[in-house]
């Protein structure tokens, strides 16, 4: 039996888009005022679900707000939590890189890619991540819905999903924040060959941008050393003024010494500027300040 097209693949997923919408009551404009006049009952059912899943999202309103949620480490959680097969199969190395930019930050993986059962996992009101598992970094409570303290959309694509979110404390329209759990139908852009989730995240305020440049610096150098899956990390930072800084942490286990080995690279404008390495033992907790400077 043939395998589906790309396009008929992403015709499932626009189908699961669909639905989950239907499951949360979200319709068109035009939907609702036809249902007015037609079908009042049915309208009356969806608000009602609605209302049901506002009270449901009070709560993570609530923590979203009054916790100190450091999404970032969220998102690398996320990322550990997800599975490689795929291009641990072909010899490659997961990895996550985080590109900054003064309007939006992307995160790129080389993960295996949504499942529908993740896709309405991110879609639950219960649902904190893509999945249930809490790691060593990941904070409790609220989650991936912790990016919408800095955050006012998501857009996901993960072939052959395509969807967004959108949700603004203080937009009038979305005051419950059903529209953290309420996925929007996206464009497919083309992606990079080596990545297959993306997550580009609008951010709230570009007056915020030296914060989200300080929370991707406020990763520690060690952060490879306590992670099982992802073998590299990579933050760029595209700058106002056009410029652009990278730090890439790769990490390599060396048989010889016994020793975890975490390589640090700076670059700017693409150039190399600095490489240093640092060595530790992650099964003790042992680690030393980046030395070796070629």
């Amino acid at each position: 039996m043939a395998e589906d097209s790309l396009e008929e693949r992403r015709q499932k997923g626009r189908d699961v888009i669909a639905r989950i919408r239907r499951q949360v009551g979200a319709l068109p404009a035009e939907r609702v005022e036809a249902l007015r006049i037609a079908d009042p009952e049915t309208l009356e059912s969806l608000q009602s679900v609605r209302r049901m899943l506002s009270q449901s999202m009070k709560g993570v309103i609530t923590d979203l707000y009054s916790t100190d949620t450091r999404f970032i480490y969220e998102l690398i959680q996320n990322a550990e939590d997800n599975s490689y097969d795929r291009i641990t199969s072909q010899g490659q190395r997961p990895f996550l890189k985080f590109s900054l930019y003064p309007d939006r930050l992307v995160m790129d993986t080389n993960e295996d890619g949504f499942s529908e059962k993740d896709v309405e996992a991110i879609c639950d009101a219960n649902g904190s991540t893509k999945t249930q598992h809490q790691g060593y970094i990941g904070e409790k409570g609220i989650g991936f819905k912790s990016v919408f303290r800095v955050a006012k959309k998501v857009h996901i694509q993960s072939e052959p999903y395509s969807f967004s979110f959108a949700y603004s404390r203080d937009s009038p329209d979305d005051n419950d924040g059903l529209g953290m759990i309420t996925p929007i139908q996206e464009e497919y852009y083309q992606l990079p060959p080596n990545v297959q989730t993306r997550f580009t995240f609008t951010l709230i305020a570009q007056s915020d941008f030296s914060k989200r440049v300080d929370d991707l610096n406020d990763i520690p150098d060690s952060l490879l050393l306590f992670l099982i899956k992802l073998r590299k990390l990579r933050l760029e930072i595209h700058h106002p003024s056009g410029n652009v800084s990278e730090v890439v942490y790769s990490y390599r286990r060396d048989n010889n010494r016994n020793l975890d080995v975490i390589v640090r690279e700076e670059l700017s404008n693409g150039k190399l500027e600095s490489q240093q390495e640092r060595t530790g033992d992650s099964s003790k907790g042992l680690l030393k300040h980046f030395g070796t400077q070629y």
